[in-house]
């Protein structure tokens, strides 16, 4: 019997192939089965981890062979960090979203309009919107999504110094303004 070698199960990779190719009048069987797609033949697909045990018999000779193989899991998805949602006003005309790069992930920004650089951790914008943030780690090909609200506050306030005053020899003060 040969279990085949160890392999990994990723967010990219759901399903792997485990065993050999069948040897005529041999019995297969695997245990346990939860997680094989044919538990009863020398090949078989797993979708989950475990270690695998497959036993070959011989129906005449009643003799048997078992090996085993170890599927592992690596699903950890990275962090993906939009940043607190933020506001542009007239005197902040550009703000910084997304937080520091992890070594090995890659990120995407969506839209990718009105950023500095749509493929860092951290990029600048001048524009509102909301942003979304897809970090990746191509090990393992997990990732995750995170976003972010730029609003945008530029409405410049009503002034209004009142009707126009005049200043005489006996009118030497007015009050100007609104109340």
């Amino acid at each position: 019997a040969n279990a085949g070698i160890d392999k990994v199960l990723t967010c990219s990779v759901t399903s792997v192939s485990i065993g050999s190719p069948s040897v005529s009048g041999i019995n297969y069987s695997w245990l346990p089965t939860n997680g094989l797609s044919n538990p009863n033949s020398p090949q078989t697909n797993a979708s989950q981890p475990g270690t695998f045990i497959v036993t070959a018999t011989d129906p005449i000779s009643g003799c048997s062979a078992s090996d085993a193989v170890t599927i592992t899991q690596d699903i950890l998805a990275p962090i993906a960090n939009a940043g607190i949602d933020k506001t542009l006003t007239c005197t902040t005309t550009s703000v910084t979203i997304g937080s520091t790069a992890v070594a090995g992930i890659n990120y995407t920004w969506s839209p990718p309009n009105g950023l500095s650089n749509a493929n860092a951790a951290q990029t600048t914008t001048n524009q509102p919107g909301t942003f979304v943030i897809k970090a990746t780690n191509p090990a393992n090909g997990c990732f995750a999504t995170d976003a972010v609200i730029i609003s945008q506050d530029i409405t410049s306030p009503t002034i209004n110094a009142g009707t126009d005053k005049v200043l005489t020899c006996t009118t030497t003060s007015v009050i100007i303004g609104t109340s």
